[in-house]
């Protein structure tokens, strides 16, 4: 992982430190920063797969459920826009997005329909035209 340049000074493309082994990836090998070493160790054991799921970070919860949230803002913009204008085909846009998020299976994919069903139902029940 080094090279020599023209003046014949070799150059550093990893940090040096302990790196799997390209011959046996069961053991570890020390880059220099320049070449391998003669010195290896074993890796360390890898803890087995957990069964139980590990808690999303909130970041990756609120990441995969985009189009869910989406959703739901829109249905809310429905419900303004077809109290002024009765264009109820806009009630499409929120539907087509949380079949989006049904068949993506995001977390709040439910909240979707949910909040798109009442936003679509909403101006026939509450505003007749």
């Amino acid at each position: 992982m080094s090279t020599h340049s023209q003046d014949g000074t070799r150059h550093q493309f990893m940090a040096p430190g302990w790196y799997p082994d390209p011959a046996r990836p069961t053991d570890l090998r020390r880059w220099d920063g320049y070449a391998w070493t003669d010195e290896s160790r074993p890796a360390p054991a890898q803890p087995a797969p957990s069964r139980h799921r590990a808690a999303e970070p909130s970041g990756q919860f609120w990441d995969r459920s985009r189009l869910s949230i989406v959703a739901v803002v829109v249905s809310l913009v429905y419900l303004v826009v077809d109290n002024y204008t009765h264009f109820v085909i806009f009630g499409l846009i929120p539907i087509s997005l949380s079949i989006q998020a049904v068949k993506r299976r995001e977390p709040l994919c439910a909240a979707a329909i949910v909040g798109t069903i009442a936003a679509v139902a909403a101006p026939f029940l509450l505003f007749p035209h």
